[in-house]
């Protein structure tokens, strides 16, 4: 791999790393060209335009919307499932197959020689 990386692509210890982050006085000259081109006046134009095609059922402009106003959701890591694949029926097997959700199919059918909830 490139030098001062592993071969999984990750730095390695006591290696000559990256470029690093810009220099903030380099950040500060981005943000001021950025603002000179975008004033609040015309910031406000964009804003309404944007609530407007939002409002009219434009779901990317919602989407915006809601990710500047709410923040974006956090993400949630996908279950750890251990399942004993030997216990399941072949319709069970092909359902997840076709891409049904395994706990979908486990919780609708369950699995062949457990016992049912207490409850039922």
């Amino acid at each position: 791999m490139g030098q001062g990386r592993d071969e999984h692509g990750r730095f390695v210890k006591g290696g000559p790393g990256g470029p690093g982050r810009p220099r903030r006085a380099t950040e500060e000259e981005y943000l001021y060209a950025l603002s000179m081109a975008v004033p609040p006046s015309r910031w406000q134009r964009i804003a309404d335009k944007l609530a407007s095609a939002a409002e009219a059922g434009d779901v990317q402009a919602a989407k915006v919307l809601v990710a500047y106003l709410l923040g974006t959701p956090p993400t949630r890591p996908a279950p750890s499932l251990n399942i004993d694949m030997s216990k399941l029926s072949l319709p069970q097997l092909e359902r997840i197959a076709n891409g049904e959700d395994p706990l979908v199919v486990i919780a609708t059918a369950g699995v062949p020689g457990d016992s049912p909830p207490a409850n039922q």
